[in-house]
């Protein structure tokens, strides 16, 4: 899914040398563009749920910022960062890139920094339930698109607007990974008391082979790999500015999974497990085994269970490759859940599909920086088209999609 942009900012972000360029920095709704002396490079990476701090160089010869040691309550009050082109009308075509919680000022004389946190960030210092009054998700099969979307909402203090107005949620990316979910029969339980907001979305990326992170409207996205992309960029030597680095490495490798199922909160035991290896990565390498057993959240069933143990044993059975290059700021665009089809004379790639995985945009030199994988060994990336009754993306005629 990649980030809405106007035609216009297309054209200008792609052509060689953009003009009329904007760089905006407001800061408690006031406009401080001209204050700030470098911007700082916006990383992220995917499955950071809350995105990085970034502090803004600003000058302070002219004593505009003294007012924040005579009126302290300036702090955490927000500040944003805007990139984009002007209109031939004179309007500003613009994305935001960032927007943060003043948390911190280092003032010296003439200069100054600005450390703004995530707006996200606040989710470190939210939990769900406690001790005496747990959230337990228990009573019924549940989808655990549904069970983020009730923490997030009712204990993580985010907006319970679902519609795409959500100022907090992405609902767009929420709800097809709502269906997604559903599609593959995924069906947890849970039980929280007292556990970390950032905890419990990070166990069930894990528990359900997805990504959730922020972006720089901050707010949370959501994305898992299904087979094929709704956004692909073209990436070749023409738009790539320094070397090309290709690394390839056996970290990621898992050919033996064990997912736990069916938890019983009051006597601590499982009902069960599914196993399943990947005998010609087990092979080739030896064992790499990963255990999913998490008593705040698990899968409910052996269809549920095996889903993950299957796509896990699959996407990640071999070594995997991570390639880092530089480009001009003309793929901003892009997000995570987008793929990348990459071509390089120097490593004699063609027609690689990749898959984003970090990325920077440093503004002060007009560069990005991509991080790209073959998502966990699946060597040439998604595929396209249909697959029929797949071993480890779907069969046939099961107990949970008969055919008639």
């Amino acid at each position: 899914m990649s980030l809405t942009i106007t035609s216009h900012f297309r054209s200008k972000m792609e052509s060689t040398n953009p003009s009329s360029i904007i760089r905006k920095f407001t800061f408690n709704n006031s406009d401080l563009s001209s204050k700030v002396i470098q911007y700082p490079t916006i990383t992220r990476e995917v499955g950071d749920i809350t995105g990085e701090s970034l502090s803004f160089d600003i000058e302070n010869a002219s004593q505009s910022f003294n007012s924040l040691n005579t009126n302290r309550s300036q702090l955490l009050k927000t500040g944003i960062f805007e990139y984009g082109f002007s209109t031939e009308s004179g309007t500003n075509d613009v994305v935001q890139l960032f927007g943060g919680e003043l948390t911190k000022v280092n003032l010296w004389e003439g200069k100054g920094k600005l450390l703004f946190d995530n707006k996200l960030t606040k989710l470190k210092r939210r939990r769900a339930g406690s001790s005496q009054t747990p959230a337990s998700y228990t009573s019924s099969a549940y989808n655990p698109a549904d069970i983020v979307w009730w923490i997030c909402t009712s204990y993580a203090g985010l907006s319970t607007t679902a519609d795409s107005s959500n100022p907090d949620i992405d609902y767009t990316s929420w709800s097809a990974w709502k269906t997604i979910l559903t599609n593959d029969a995924v069906l947890v339980h849970a039980h929280f008391e007292g556990d970390g907001i950032l905890n419990i979305l990070e166990t069930v990326q894990r528990l359900t082979d997805s990504f959730i992170y922020s972006s720089g409207d901050n707010k949370i996205y959501f994305t898992r790999w299904f087979g094929a992309s709704s956004y692909t960029i073209t990436l070749n030597d023409s738009y790539i500015t320094d070397k090309i680095n290709y690394e390839l490495y056996t970290d990621s490798i898992l050919n033996k999974v064990t997912v736990q199922m069916s938890y019983n909160t009051e006597q601590s035991t499982w009902a069960g497990q599914v196993v399943q290896v990947n005998t010609v990565s087990v092979g080739s390498y030896g064992i790499f085994e990963a255990i999913y057993d998490d008593t705040n959240i698990w899968h409910i069933n052996s269809v549920s269970a095996m889903n993950l143990a299957q796509r896990i044993i699959y996407r990640r059975g071999n070594a995997n490759a991570v390639i880092k290059c530089k480009t001009p700021l003309r793929f901003l665009d892009i997000e995570f859940g987008d793929d990348i089809e990459f071509e390089s004379q120097v490593y004699s790639i063609s027609n690689k599909i990749l898959s984003l995985k970090k990325y920077g945009i440093n503004i002060e030199t007009a560069i990005m920086t991509l991080e790209m994988d073959e998502g966990y060994g699946r060597g040439g990336g998604r595929w396209y088209g249909f697959r029929l009754d797949d071993n480890y993306n779907g069969l046939l005629d099961q107990s949970y999609n008969p055919l008639f």
